[in-house]
């Protein structure tokens, strides 16, 4: 008898266990699906040893905007601000000729058409970089299917003018019809004249921004709203997207009309 009931707990517990186990990954799925997906980067924090003309591990130079390749940071031609995660980042620098220096990556998984994407990324420009720091430089990212390949422009930063301090910001676009399973970075003029500049890049990492209702928005007294492309809108009745981010503060949330 006692074997009997000793059997009956055991199969309780079994059943509660399952159980368990089912809730727990019922509530990953719903907050993973909840966050926006993001490239899966091979070395997101940009680490390797530091260096001239090098990129790190799981990324490689393009020459299509000019002859040399970008640095691992700090302490190559005067940068000293240290990483914002990690050991070491990336510098790039674009030049009065036109020319400038780019890397690329190939993404762990494809990044699939149609689909909105966002990631954080660390910014900042230096006042030193053997002199080239005349005016302030954009990041514009890229992506293609092969090494260094633009053909999609899926981001472009405002100028990056915080010199010697990092700043965070949030790149986030809708990928076109077709797959991208690489990106390229580069440094991009803010006028139609080009002159010396550069960036320094690091922290590649989620975006965990939180999906709201647009009655949401009633929350808010003070918002700034801005489309995919970074445009801003004081009117949030006339956004014609789909999906926005509003900024309150530091705070960022994803709104869904």
């Amino acid at each position: 008898m006692n074997a009997k009931k000793e059997k009956i707990k055991d199969r309780i517990a079994d059943s509660l266990m399952v159980t368990i186990l089912f809730v727990i990954f019922l509530l990953i799925t719903l907050q993973l699906s909840s966050q926006t997906p993001y490239p899966q980067f091979q070395n997101p924090s940009l680490e390797d040893g530091i260096g001239v003309g090098i990129s790190p591990w799981g990324y490689s130079k393009c020459t299509t905007g000019g002859p040399s390749s970008p640095d691992i940071q700090p302490g190559i031609w005067n940068v000293f601000l240290q990483p914002s995660d990690g050991f070491s980042y990336v510098g790039f620098i674009c030049r009065a000729n036109g020319t400038w220096e780019s890397f690329t990556t190939q993404l762990n998984a494809p990044l699939w058409g149609g689909t909105q994407y966002a990631f954080l990324i660390d910014l900042a420009s230096s006042n030193k970089y053997f002199g080239y720091h005349d005016s302030a430089a954009t990041l514009k990212i890229w992506g293609g299917d092969a090494n260094c390949d633009k053909q999609y422009l899926l981001w472009e930063s405002t100028p990056v003018n915080n010199i010697n301090y990092w700043r965070t910001d949030t790149a986030s676009f809708v990928t076109r019809e077709k797959s991208i399973t690489h990106l390229t970075f580069e440094p991009g003029y803010t006028n139609q004249m080009p002159y010396k500049g550069n960036i320094l890049i690091d922290n590649l990492r989620p975006y965990n921004g939180t999906i709201v209702g647009i009655e949401e928005i009633q929350k808010h007294e003070d918002f700034r709203a801005f489309d995919l492309l970074g445009r801003e809108y004081s009117d949030i009745n006339s956004i014609p997207f789909n999906t926005i981010y509003i900024h309150q503060g530091k705070k960022h949330i994803k709104l869904q009309k």
